[in-house]
């Protein structure tokens, strides 16, 4: 059962992987559930043994990404320092990590492209996740910027370096 388990989930972590770099090279609108498979070595079968939609995989890097970049602040806001310098040092190591690591990166890219746009997020349910994939899913590609968050009233500001996906 264990050994079972444990394939399943180097399955899993390979299928993500591959979406994390075909998203981040090709985009994610010009991704398509092929290209995931190919890219991860494995079956059409075993993709949708985890995930039921392109979707439902976003929705996986967006999970896994957030969970990175929240594990990594709330370890470095336990700290002894002073809460203000717990939070600043927190802030920069998150920004850096979301720059870095290439998980968190498009789990951040992905939650900012579902949540500027008018439609919501993916759900992770089998029907929303395909009601959202043939409502919007192949659109236009959309922008993709860091830093992947400013605030508002900096969102007119020349700091974020954006690009088209090729």
């Amino acid at each position: 059962m264990i050994v079972r388990q444990t394939r399943s989930e180097v399955t899993r972590r390979k299928i993500i992987d591959a979406a994390v770099e075909l998203f981040n090279d090709v985009g994610y609108t010009n991704t398509g559930i092929g290209d995931v498979i190919e890219r991860a070595g494995m079956t059409k079968g075993a993709l949708y043994h985890h995930f039921d939609s392109k979707e439902a995989l976003a929705v996986a890097v967006i999970t896994e990404g957030s969970e990175i970049l929240l594990k990594t602040f709330q370890g470095i806001s336990r700290s002894a320092a002073p809460a203000l310098e717990s939070v600043m040092h927190g802030v920069l190591v998150v920004v850096e990590l979301a720059n870095t690591d290439k998980l968190a990166h498009m789990g951040a890219v992905l939650l900012r492209i579902s949540r500027n746009s008018a439609r919501p997020a993916p759900s992770t349910t089998a029907s929303g996740s395909r009601r959202w994939g043939r409502r919007h899913g192949e659109r236009r590609p959309r922008e993709i910027c860091a830093p992947v968050s400013t605030p508002k009233r900096r969102a007119n500001s020349s700091s974020a370096r954006c690009s088209e996906p090729s």
